[in-house]
C-alpha cells in the first residue's frame, strides 16, 4: 500500500505522513464516537438531509459527495470548531458499515480510535482517522474513502 501511495502521489507526500502531528483524534473524540455512533449518525443525516432509507449505489456516491464538500467547506476552521462534525461524519460512515454490510463497532485498546470490522475490512476502518485526515488535506485518504464507497456498494447486491 505504501509503494503505492509513493509512486502516486511522490515521497514528500510519505515524508509528511511519516511525522507525528498533535494528537488528533482525541481520545475523548474517540470515546465518544464509540459510545454515541448511532445518535451522532442520525444526528449528522438530519442536519445535512441526507438519504438513509430504500438506499441504491448511487447513493453512496451522493454521500461521498456530500462528505467531501462538507469536509472542504469546514477545511480551513480551527480544530476547535470542527469537531464535533468530524465525530459527526465518522459516525454517520461508521454506521453504514454496520447496517448496510453488519459489521460492527470495536474499540480495542490498541489503537486510539475506533473501528468498524467485518467482511472484507481487514483489519478494519477507521472512520474517525480517515475524516479528519481528509478534513487536513491528506489527499491520500481519499483512496480509503473510494474502498468505503465500494465496500458499501458491494454488500448491497
Amino acid at each position: 500500500m505504501l509503494a503505492e501511495v509513493a509512486v502516486k502521489y511522490g515521497l514528500d507526500l510519505l515524508e509528511k505522513m511519516s511525522h507525528e502531528e498533535e494528537i488528533i483524534p482525541t481520545k475523548a473524540m474517540a470515546e465518544k464516537l464509540f459510545k454515541e455512533h448511532k445518535q451522532l449518525a442520525d444526528s449528522f443525516s438530519e442536519r445535512y438531509h441526507i438519504k438513509t432509507t430504500s438506499i441504491q449505489p448511487e447513493d453512496v456516491d451522493e454521500w461521498l459527495m456530500r462528505i467531501k464538500e462538507i469536509l472542504m467547506s469546514i477545511a480551513d476552521l480551527p480544530y476547535e470548531e470542527a469537531k464535533e462534525l468530524l465525530v459527526e461524519t465518522a459516525a454517520f460512515m461508521g454506521e453504514k458499515l454496520c447496517e448496510i454490510c453488519l459489521y460492527r463497532w470495536e474499540f480495542s485498546e490498541n489503537y486510539k480510535t475506533p473501528q468498524v470490522v467485518g467482511g472484507c475490512l481487514t483489519p478494519g476502518f477507521w472512520p474517525l482517522d480517515v475524516v479528519i485526515n481528509v478534513w487536513k488535506g491528506n489527499e491520500v485518504y481519499w483512496m480509503f474513502m473510494e474502498r468505503y464507497g465500494q465496500v458499501l456498494k458491494q454488500n448491497m447486491k
